[in-house]
């Protein structure tokens, strides 16, 4: 909400100050490259302030001394030679519960097992890995693309688009910030399955909600040459509308479906496994369903000559309405058949968050 953009500013600023030429492809190479370097300047001093405290920081930190993890000094003296050895000679008496790397891949498969064991868990994982992998194609690849084909989000001009960009995404998340303060302040996990059917209901309504953006490409390719006609700000209000409610409407039953899976995930033998498999599978879904989302893109845009503008933007509106298609069939899926897969069975949901039949 403010990272993002105050770092899309810089490269807004650098590249207006660097470069004052509009409309030639050199200046339009030299501002993507100031992007770029921007955001490689950016990751490594974040990159290096988190190596920093994982470094330094933890081993400070009074419950890693509590612990045990207290490095030894190093100490070039013999009786700090000798401690070095008593260390390493425990160590190895040790070494065989310390996890190497083949008993990780282990671990990650007998946790794929567990989760195929248990149907609720098994289609609530695969559903989470669609709506974490949807969402993040939604702000890397949908908006993104959206912004640098429209004509009314900076017009091609990379430094530009890239701020329009990331202001509405910021925008966006204010849906998400919204719900999200919902969830935590009012919602409780419900003992029944009837009561989730509106976090099912929001799921469908968060991808009904991307096909704004149809009707938004439809009335800016209606008057492409007219930025300040008054549809070309319906345009533009309708997509900054879409991405508020699609973070409005996916947040809450992320929240609440999460609260279930870690429920049921807790409740079953070997929950550690499950849990070290989540987060693989999660990330390998996300960067399919992202990479895939960029070739449909790739693959429509390519058909058109690069200065073919109006075939383009065409081609674009084919690609959009094929990602709102998907979206969609999550959301259908989710809504009709994401009850009867995902919820467990009445006394099975009590136990998962926590309750049982005697007492609430």
């Amino acid at each position: 909400l403010i990272f993002t953009p105050a770092c899309a500013l810089l490269g807004w600023f650098v590249g207006e100050t660097a470069v004052h030429a509009d409309g030639d492809e050199k200046v339009d190479t030299a501002k993507s490259g100031i992007l770029v370097g921007i955001f490689a300047i950016v990751f490594f001093i974040t990159c290096s302030i988190s190596l920093y405290f994982y470094t330094v920081g933890l081993r400070k930190s009074p419950a890693a001394v509590e612990a045990g993890y207290e490095p030894l000094a190093h100490d070039a003296s013999d009786e700090g030679a000798a401690a070095v050895a008593a260390a390493a000679a425990e160590g190895s008496e040790h070494s065989e519960a310390l996890p190497g790397f083949g008993s990780i891949f282990t671990s990650i498969g007998e946790g794929a097992r567990l989760c195929w064991k248990t149907r609720p868990i098994r289609w609530r994982l695969l559903f989470a890995g669609l709506e974490i992998a949807l969402e993040d194609a939604m702000v890397a690849v949908i908006v993104a693309e959206y912004a640098f084909t429209s004509r009314f989000f900076g017009d091609g001009d990379p430094t530009r688009t890239n701020l329009y960009t990331a202001a509405i995404i910021a925008v966006g998340k204010i849906g998400a910030i919204a719900a999200g303060s919902f969830m935590h302040s009012m919602w409780r996990p419900p003992t029944n399955k009837r009561e989730y059917r509106p976090l099912f209901i929001s799921v469908l309504l968060s991808s009904v909600s991307v096909c704004l953006l149809i009707l938004a490409h439809h009335l800016e390719l209606s008057h492409p040459e007219q930025p300040r006609s008054p549809t070309a700000i319906i345009s533009r209000a309708l997509v900054f509308v879409s991405v508020i409610l699609f973070f409005l409407f996916s947040t809450a039953p992320k929240i609440g479906f999460e609260t279930l899976l870690q429920g049921m995930a807790s409740s079953v033998e070997g929950s550690g496994k499950i849990f070290g498999f989540v987060g693989p599978f999660i990330s390998i879904t996300d960067s399919i369903i992202v990479m895939g989302f960029s070739l449909t893109f790739a693959l429509f845009k390519e058909r058109c000559d690069a200065d073919d503008v109006d075939c383009r933007a065409t081609n674009f509106g084919y690609a959009l309405t094929v990602c709102c298609a998907i979206f969609l069939a999550h959301g259908v899926l989710e809504c009709v058949l994401g009850p009867r897969l995902m919820l467990p069975r009445e006394g099975e949901l009590l136990r998962g968050i926590g309750l049982n039949n005697n007492n609430e």
